[in-house]
């Protein structure tokens, strides 16, 4: 089965190793893989599929919700801090900022999930799932060690120079899914 794919995620290096000094938490897992909601039941379920690229110093990615025979993508750029991820949404000109952490939860996580990671805003939570080996190689965006072929991954937008404001909020993708 074909499988539309994404993932989201960001993180700062030092921030990072010192958050999970004292947590437990490994921001680097979020960047540069596929993560999703949970695995399809059927080929018509629609499952959330997110991923964050860190490429050439340009970060970008996409929320996808997706089965065999439907995709909504929402494309993305993306920073982040040790604690909060912000994504700007350039189609509706959204940006949303979330909380976030991913950790190693390896039977903790429904099968066959190794990874977890928790995107938060005002105390709802979502948790999306990967694997050690569903990398994304940020110079060639394959994404390797996948049970499904996903379609190719977006590219970086060109700057937007028009200047216009943006709304506060976020894409529906997301935050339908935040409990």
């Amino acid at each position: 089965m074909k499988w539309s794919a994404v993932v989201m995620v960001a993180v700062g290096l030092v921030g990072a190793w010192a958050v999970h000094r004292a947590t437990g938490d490994d921001r680097e897992l979020m960047k540069n893989r596929l993560w999703v909601e949970r695995m399809p039941r059927h080929e018509r379920d629609l499952v959330l599929h997110a991923v964050a690229l860190d490429m050439d110093d340009t970060r970008f990615g996409a929320a996808v919700v997706a089965s065999r025979w439907r995709s909504v993508l929402e494309g993305f750029e993306w920073e982040s801090d040790d604690i909060t991820l912000k994504l700007s949404f350039p189609q509706d000109r959204k940006k949303l900022a979330v909380g976030y952490r991913a950790w190693k939860c390896s039977g903790k996580a429904p099968e066959p999930f190794e990874l977890c990671l928790e995107l938060s805003k005002a105390g709802r939570k979502l948790v999306l799932y990967s694997m050690h080996d569903w990398e994304i190689d940020p110079n060639t965006r394959e994404i390797h060690g996948l049970p499904f072929a996903p379609p190719p991954l977006p590219t970086p937008r060109a700057a937007e120079a028009d200047g216009a404001p943006w709304s506060e909020g976020g894409p529906a993708l997301l935050l339908e899914r935040l409990e």
